[in-house]
């Protein structure tokens, strides 16, 4: 619980950086105020920093250790970790974009030796695989690359205290990839489990290997299910499930902070109510096809998921998926599914019908949004993390918006109402210590409709959007002032 309690509240306060987790060596590397932690190298690699730096402690001096895929636009899709992000270190407006910064990474590894931006100081090998060390130039700081078939992994640090930046280096150079490219660990007597005619159901895991496959079979017996919260926080990184297993149930995996790759089993026919809630380093996963549902919460806080495809199958998305996904880039839909379609290449989700908006991904550059006609209903938290988007304007066939809607949009200036939204506002969370937290079992409450108590909400005197900013002390507009 106290993982899943800490992973909701950084979403939510909509921190950028990863979430820690606990690191997979018994030499855990200490950065200044932090832990240097595993990163995803693929499906079957992370990498660790073994060395101990303990004497440093000073707000400015701190390194960005994380990785790189070659090919990713920004840092939190490129799957990237801050090690240490120092008090007052605040990241602005198109901070997240450095595209031109991984090109420097791809050009010193290629033989560039100046860039123009940075210049190389040396170029060695740690641990067999090739590393360059530059200078940004002006900048205060230096960066090791280091590269692996690809990948990139990168370390940052800034030059003023030689005694610090000197320790970094020798950090670096004990960077090393933990391979797991031997079978995964499928061990009968690491489960707790039950059976009854149908075969057997796994309760619990009790193992300690981080990369498990689950058996097929336990006790001459087929593996037919998984247990609600079977793998409740477990510091598993790969699973996989044998297609024996036809259910998993609700909350399964929640809490997997360091799951990183998961593979489902083709017979599976449901995404259970809060299957993979926190599993803050999942970054792809594959629906198999015949799965019809997907149930509330089920991906609540997977930070690091790009894409995600939706089978034929699929015919219900319940309700708070996709919050805080806060990579979650587009969607895309199986031909023949004919319950949902996608707009603008799959960056938002709809109902077949086009009668509810499920889900407007996260970091769209666009400065207005108008909500295609023939939307009815808002879902609940259904705009993702948004730093560009500045003005929403609803049209005449909107009634309801649901709780929370637009929570992470951190720029709205003004979002326009018509006076046929008659309900707004409810959901099924609660508000613990001044953070939102689902409450599946509770009753329906009203809360605001935006975090951002600077928007203007414009919209009919007299309005159901008007009670609503009054309530919450939002700022309103009557529409015809406009």
């Amino acid at each position: 619980m106290k993982k899943r309690l800490f992973s909701l509240l950084t979403a939510l306060l909509l921190i950028c950086a990863a979430c820690p987790a606990l690191a997979r060596s018994s030499q855990k590397a200490s950065i200044p105020l932090g832990d240097a932690y595993p990163v995803n190298a693929g499906d079957n690699a992370w990498f660790e920093v073994p060395m101990a730096l303990d004497a440093y402690e000073t707000p400015s001096s701190f390194p960005v250790i994380g990785i790189a895929d070659y090919v990713a636009d920004d840092l939190l899709s490129a799957n990237a970790v801050f090690a240490y992000m120092p008090e007052g270190l605040t990241i602005q407006e198109g901070d997240m974009d450095v595209r031109g910064f991984m090109e420097e990474g791809r050009l010193v590894l290629s033989g560039t030796e100046d860039t123009g931006v940075s210049r190389v100081i040396e170029r060695y090998t740690i641990n067999d695989l090739p590393a360059v060390r530059v200078e940004m130039l002006g900048q205060g700081f230096e960066m090791i690359w280091v590269g692996d078939c690809g990948d990139m992994y990168f370390f940052m640090y800034p030059t003023a205290d030689e005694d610090f930046a000197q320790a970094i280096r020798e950090v670096a150079a004990t960077l090393h990839l933990v391979e797991s490219r031997t079978a995964p660990v499928c061990n009968p007597d690491d489960y707790i489990w039950t059976d009854d005619e149908n075969g057997v159901t796994i309760a619990g895991y009790t193992g300690t290997a981080t990369r498990i496959a689950i058996p097929a079979e336990i006790g001459g017996k087929p593996v037919v299910a998984l247990n609600d919260a079977a793998f409740y926080e477990a510091d598993v990184t790969w699973v996989s499930v044998p297609d024996s297993v036809t259910r998993i149930g609700r909350y399964c995996f929640s809490g997997c902070t360091l799951l990183q790759t998961l593979h489902l089993p083709a017979g599976l026919k449901e995404i259970s109510e809060g299957m993979l809630e926190s599993c803050m380093r999942l970054y792809a996963l594959e629906i198999p096809e015949g799965v019809t549902s997907i149930g509330k919460y089920a991906f609540w806080c997977n930070f690091y998921l790009t894409e995600l495809h939706l089978p034929a199958s699929l015919t219900d998305i319940a309700g708070f998926n996709f919050v805080s996904c806060d990579c979650l880039e587009r969607f895309t839909l199986a031909e023949g599914n004919t319950a949902y379609k996608l707009l603008d290449n799959g960056k938002v989700l709809l109902t077949a019908d086009g009668k509810r908006l499920v889900h407007y991904c996260a970091y769209q550059s666009r400065g207005m949004y108008i909500v295609p006609a023939g939307v009815e209903v808002i879902s609940a938290f259904a705009f993702g993390r948004q730093e560009s988007l500045r003005t929403v304007i609803l049209t005449d066939s909107v009634t309801t918006i649901e709780g929370a809607a637009f929570l992470s949009v951190t720029g709205l200036q003004s979002i326009m109402i018509p006076g046929s939204v008659t309900s707004l506002g409810k959901a099924r969370v609660i508000l613990q210590d001044g953070i939102l937290l689902p409450d599946p079992e509770g009753e329906e409450r009203d809360i605001t409709i935006s975090i951002c108590v600077d928007a203007v909400i414009v919209a009919p005197e007299g309005s159901a959007a008007q009670t609503h900013a009054e309530r919450f002390n939002l700022i309103f507009e009557a529409a015809q002032s406009r």
